[in-house]
């Protein structure tokens, strides 16, 4: 059994924690209201998978999921702000060495828990992360500001971007302390 992240498509509807076979295919369509359509994550390595378009269901049918669309775009180098995903989601972790999914990595289960998050940036050459800005009130609204601010610099100029709990940020410094 793993833990797995269920992402709901309905904004207010609350993200949960739960416990599958990671066998269990018709578990997981069940949840995500059809057959399955993985988005491979980077940083940390990790699955979302989205209901696949059927014969009777385009995506644009579906529920636009700003919460998977979000940590899509944080989480697949080079920040991919133009994708947009649709449906219930389920977060996975990497595959093991049978090709089984393991538990949603904690990094991520973090950011999607957390009231706010901070989004840092890291220029090609540079060895540290910088900050971006202030805490944002969650994962879309980070998403939404650095949208805007990613679409206005040349593809070839954008540094990397990754978003982390604000709560991490304080226990980071906290043990940075002497």
């Amino acid at each position: 059994m793993i833990i797995v992240l269920v992402i709901p498509a309905a904004p207010t509807a609350p993200i949960h924690r739960r416990r599958l076979d990671p066998a269990d295919i018709p578990a997981m369509e069940r949840i995500v209201g059809g057959g399955l359509h993985p988005v491979s994550l980077t940083d940390p390595e990790s699955s979302l998978y989205l209901p696949a378009p059927g014969p009777k269901t385009r995506p644009i049918n579906r529920p636009l999921n700003e919460r998977a669309t979000a940590l899509a775009a944080f989480h697949i180098r080079p920040f991919q702000p133009q994708r947009v995903l649709r449906g219930d989601a389920i977060l996975t972790g990497p595959t093991d060495e049978d090709g089984q999914d393991t538990d949603a990595p904690d990094d991520l289960i973090r950011i999607l828990d957390s009231s706010r998050v901070c989004v840092r940036t890291r220029n090609r050459g540079d060895r540290r992360w910088s900050s971006a800005g202030d805490a944002y009130p969650g994962l879309c609204h980070a998403y939404i500001h650095t949208c805007k601010a990613v679409l206005r610099i040349p593809v070839e100029d954008r540094p990397l971007i990754r978003i982390i709990a604000a709560s991490h940020i304080a226990r980071e410094r906290k043990g940075n302390q002497p």
